[in-house]
């Protein structure tokens, strides 16, 4: 490829997994992608126009399309030249337009304090010299023209421009953090509501779950404070906090998660979680039970993935979903997930017929 027809993405991710991403990415562009490393967190991708990927990978948490770099040396002090770059033509747009800004990580934070100011100082020049243009968010808006992206690295800054629309997550950097509860059991609460927020749906008062492998009771915590009936299925013990009312609520089978089958009266149930320390392959295993025999209405199951060639570990539960033409199925990394991907799911049908046990 020739320079003049080299676009560059760039995708953020999480550190240590640059090279799953890499892997899922060259998978969609079928070779015609040259893919690199920028620094943990980052991956840089070089294509030809109208080399259209796939939205959004799995691994990914943000990505800036058609992204440029200024090197640190050009950052002290931005000259003027340097912020036409950075701004661009959206300096004049009409429009308001939001400003995100991002770091890969470090261990000092020593990255985060210099884009801080960064962004302080395209702010200042923008102010000086476009006053009257337009108005400034730094938090994401979904009625703004466009999204000026920042990713601050160790060499240095890349930027480009997006339409709400096309970003991967309206969080700054995809960092789609949760507040940890004091009251439950666990971390692992995060997980899944940082599902509901990426599903756009929350339990409802009086909804059925079924909560596999849910010791010590961080995902049944969730959704028994909104007032859900929960059955919770592990042989170990639940640790609700004993001054939260609505515990009747819960039942707690000491049973297998994997082999656990629903009573009749049971299904369909409203959700079907799961969190159990299972590989890929037994994940879909699952899977398959649940929706085939159309137990539930909603799903999301948290997969543990190897070290060697996640990408490619999950890639049969892909195939899978991707039949499933009645349901609604995501596929990704949570900002919360570690070694781990979560698949979340809904279903077109109001009403099952034909269910088995």
């Amino acid at each position: 490829m020739q320079n003049s027809d080299v676009i560059t993405d760039v995708f953020h991710c999480r550190p240590d997994f640059e090279g799953a991403l890499s892997d899922e990415l060259h998978h969609a562009g079928q070779g015609s992608l040259f893919i690199e490393t920028i620094c943990p967190g980052l991956v840089a991708v070089r294509h030809p126009p109208g080399c259209a990927l796939k939205k959004p990978c799995i691994f990914e948490r943000q990505r800036i399309e058609r992204a440029a770099r200024i090197p640190l040396s050009e950052l002290k002090p931005i000259a003027d030249e340097t912020f036409q770059r950075v701004m661009g033509a959206i300096a004049n747009e009409a429009k308001t337009w939001s400003i995100q800004a991002f770091a890969v990580e470090d261990e000092d934070g020593a990255l985060s304090r210099r884009l801080k100011g960064i962004v302080n100082t395209l702010l200042r020049l923008m102010k000086k010299q476009h006053s009257r243009r337009c108005v400034v968010y730094r938090e994401a808006k979904t009625n703004v023209g466009h999204i000026l992206q920042l990713c601050l690295t160790p060499t240095g800054l890349w930027y480009g421009t997006m339409a709400p629309a096309d970003m991967t997550d309206l969080a700054v950097g995809g960092h789609c953090r949760v507040k940890a509860d004091r009251w439950a059991p666990s971390r692992s609460h995060m997980k899944i509501e940082e599902a509901f927020m990426r599903m756009g749906e929350h339990p409802e008062v009086g909804q059925r779950v079924i909560d596999l492998g849910a010791a010590p009771g961080g995902w049944t915590y969730a959704f028994l404070k909104r007032g859900c009936h929960v059955t919770a299925i592990d042989s170990g013990p639940l640790r609700l906090p004993e001054t939260q009312e609505g515990w009747g609520r819960v039942r707690h089978l000491r049973s297998d998660g994997i082999t656990f089958t629903p009573e009749a009266e049971q299904i369909p149930v409203d959700w079907m979680v799961s969190d159990m320390l299972i590989p890929p392959g037994v994940a879909l295993g699952l899977l398959r039970k649940w929706i085939t025999r159309g137990w539930a209405m909603r799903v999301v199951c948290n997969v543990k993935i190897p070290q060697q060639d996640p990408f490619t570990a999950v890639e049969p539960i892909i195939d899978y979903l991707a039949q499933q033409s009645s349901w609604h199925f995501a596929v990704r990394q949570f900002y919360h997930d570690r070694r781990e991907v979560t698949i979340t799911g809904t279903t077109d049908r109001e009403n099952y017929e034909g269910f088995s046990i």
